[in-house]
This record gives structure tokens, C-alpha cells and sequence, in this order.
């Protein structure tokens, strides 16, 4: 009987396994019941360090996400749906919603309907 070791794949967060392999390490502090291996990226200290940085990334990257799609639902629900941006600009100057003085910045969000 031949034992194989299981192939190793890069991390994923947004792989639903890779998470749940993710979460276990995490509960059992080790790999050893994992039915996966992740490949090592020499710019971190471990695989665990690797992995933890990956999912805080992508799980920030899903609340920016989440932000970003309620600002633009409020922007829509005070009437600016269907405006280009410079008639927006122009209708939130008018309304006051920009402050007197400063830069304004504007964030461009492309939406998939």
C-alpha cells in the first residue's frame, strides 16, 4: 500500500474549501487532517501566516465591497439615478451636499445589472 501525499494548490479565500481548511487549521492548530496542501509563498513567514494575510485581504476587499454598493444605493435613492457624474456634481453642489471648501473626490464604481 502506497501512501500519497495530497497535491498542493495555492490559497484561495474566495474557494470555499480552501476557507474550510482554513477554519479547521485554525480550531486544531495543525494541518494534519487537511485534505489539502497549500503551496508556501516565500514572502511570508509560514503557511498560516500566508493564509491568514490572504483571507483578511479578501474579507476586507468583501466589506469594501459591501460599503461601496450601499453608498451608491443611497447616492441612487436621492435622486441622482440615471445622471451622468458631472449632472450629479452639479445637483449635489446645488442641494449643499459638499462642503464649501476642499477637494471633493469621487469614487468610480462600475455596476453589472
Amino acid at each position: 500500500m502506497y501512501l500519497s501525499k495530497p497535491a498542493t494548490v495555492e490559497f484561495d479565500p474566495s474557494n470555499k474549501t480552501h476557507r474550510a481548511a482554513a477554519r479547521a487549521f485554525l480550531k486544531r492548530k495543525a494541518w494534519v487532517d487537511c485534505p489539502m496542501r497549500f503551496t508556501h509563498d516565500p514572502s511570508y513567514g509560514s503557511i498560516a501566516d500566508q493564509v491568514q494575510a490572504k483571507l483578511l485581504e479578501w474579507y476586507v476587499a468583501q466589506e469594501e465591497a459591501r460599503e461601496t454598493k450601499r453608498s451608491m444605493n443611497a447616492f441612487h435613492k436621492k435622486g441622482f439615478q440615471g445622471l451622468t457624474v458631472a449632472q450629479g456634481l452639479k445637483v449635489a453642489e446645488e442641494r449643499g451636499m459638499f462642503p464649501s471648501k476642499g477637494p471633493v473626490v469621487i469614487q468610480m464604481v462600475s455596476r453589472k445589472d
